[in-house]
């Protein structure tokens, strides 16, 4: 029988707004500062303080929960993914390939989770930046629920 889980929930961590909107927000407050003394600055503080925020919204999407039941992943764009934790085949770092326009791919790492949907086997690509290094929790409960129900059998 399995032990039950709190829910554990995994958002993108303070390092990555530091890094993606940490930078803009510091030229909007010197570009601010400057609009006293020279005519301007108020367009460039305004784009700056818009690339903060349009940061920090996209942040804001990055989401982990895992459940006695589920894993939910929200990415970057709001689009979440539910998989069971009974259909859960295997969680382990790895890359995910993605084909360019013009030919040739590109390669990034990722949060791989293999799973089925009926019969069929199907791979969810979680980008494991903006969690820093809760992936490797998340990893370990996955794998954890596969070797329990393994030992139930």
């Amino acid at each position: 029988m399995q032990e039950m889980i709190k829910a554990l929930n995994y958002r993108a961590g303070t390092f990555g707004y530091l890094v993606l909107a940490g930078p803009w927000l510091l030229m909007a407050i010197g570009s601010y500062q400057e609009i006293n003394y020279l005519k301007g600055y108020t367009f460039a503080a305004i784009i700056c303080l818009s690339v903060t925020v349009l940061w920090s919204v996209w942040l804001l999407g990055f989401h982990i929960r895992i459940t006695e039941y589920e894993l939910r992943y929200r990415n970057g764009y709001y689009r979440t993914t539910t998989v069971p934790r009974s259909d859960i085949i295997s969680a382990k770092h790895g890359t995910e390939k993605v084909p360019l326009r013009f030919g040739g791919t590109m390669q990034f790492s990722a949060l791989v989770v293999k799973y089925k949907v009926g019969n069929v086997n199907k791979v969810l690509y979680i980008n494991p930046l903006p969690f820093g290094g809760n992936i490797k929790t998340v990893i370990g409960i996955l794998n954890d629920q596969q070797v329990s129900e393994a030992a139930d059998r």
